[in-house]
């Protein structure tokens, strides 16, 4: 799993983040399709509809709005045993 965008951002209260959190899953025979990405946060932040399935191009694509308070909060994405971490921050 690897991450293609979506990781450092800073956004206003209410607001949301920006780029999108995006993922790409591949394996020896090219990108993985289909396959449920699910994603967790702590922190002041709301997921958008979750899980999200990887596309065509093995791509899952997930959207973040700044919660009501500051802080940084962590996304984690996972698919299986594999798992990537998004650092954010609301100010």
């Amino acid at each position: 799993m690897t991450k293609i965008s979506g990781d450092n951002q800073t956004e206003s209260v209410g607001a949301s983040f920006f780029n999108a959190l995006v993922i790409k899953l591949v394996n020896a025979s090219g990108p993985v399709q289909y396959f449920a990405v699910h994603y967790t946060s702590t922190g002041p932040v709301t997921l958008g509809p979750n899980p999200v399935d990887t596309d065509a191009n093995g791509e899952a694509s997930l959207t973040v709005t700044a919660g009501t308070s500051t802080g940084t909060a962590t996304v984690t994405a996972a698919a299986g045993a594999l798992t990537q971490t998004f650092t954010l921050t609301v100010q």
